[in-house]
């Protein structure tokens, strides 16, 4: 049976389940075409969702990231709770079924004439020990080696937790210095489809080589959502 949350200023109306325990987020049941379930509204699903829409508010004026409006519209996001103790095995093997699930849903190949690929797939990181400085160093240093060869795939890794620093990028490559753009109050690794604009993310010679690979020169082109 479906269930709706009456809490409609969230915008997250429900969960889909997916397969290997994903959980599809449903912000725009219109598209649906089967029923849909929901847990308790307070649960881990809930605290990446505030995430999520901290991102999608931004300052009140303006969003840190527009494009999280659009993987909404789709429904977008994919999520999984991950409760162990958060080791470098395990937090390997966790960026590795992160991989494997976003292959699965979205299976086309990045490039340059690529329409926008809204799939997104987010580890949430739920064991109690998970928000300490120790384990938040850990996940940072996984990912950072395990990034490369995301980016060689065509894919962006990323990691968001509750003593992020501030700043961020905004607009054609400008800084936010103070905007919270990456502070969750829960441990996150996201995974997402590169998209052309993300040459300002691009730190190192290897990193811009993988960037123009799929998008043919180290300069940034104009992304869709960025005017």
């Amino acid at each position: 049976m479906k269930t709706i949350i009456s809490n409609t200023e969230k915008k997250c109306i429900g969960f889909k389940r997916s397969d290997n325990r994903f959980i599809q987020m449903v912000t725009n049941e219109s598209i649906l075409e089967s029923d849909f379930t929901l847990n308790d509204s307070k649960n881990s699903f809930f605290r990446a969702y505030d995430y999520i829409t901290k991102v999608k508010d931004g300052d009140g004026k303006q969003s840190y990231c527009p494009f999280v409006r659009l993987i909404e519209k789709q429904n977008g996001y994919y999520l999984k709770c991950y409760h162990k103790t958060l080791k470098e095995d395990y937090l390997t093997n966790t960026s590795t079924e992160l991989l494997q699930k976003f292959i699965a849903l979205s299976p086309c190949k990045t490039s340059i004439d690529q329409k926008v690929d809204t799939t997104t797939v987010v580890a949430i990181l739920t064991n109690s020990k998970a928000t300490t400085e120790e384990s938040l160093s850990l996940m940072i240093q996984v990912r950072d080696k395990v990034r490369l060869s995301f980016l060689e795939q065509g894919l962006m890794i990323a990691y968001m937790h509750p003593i992020h620093e501030l700043g961020g990028v905004g607009k054609r490559g400008s800084t936010l210095p103070e905007t919270p753009m990456y502070v969750a109050e829960i441990p996150l690794l996201m995974v997402r489809r590169m998209h052309k604009e993300d040459y300002v993310f691009m730190n190192t010679e290897a990193e811009k080589e993988a960037y123009s690979k799929y998008f043919l020169s180290n300069t940034p082109l104009k992304c869709p959502f960025h005017k």
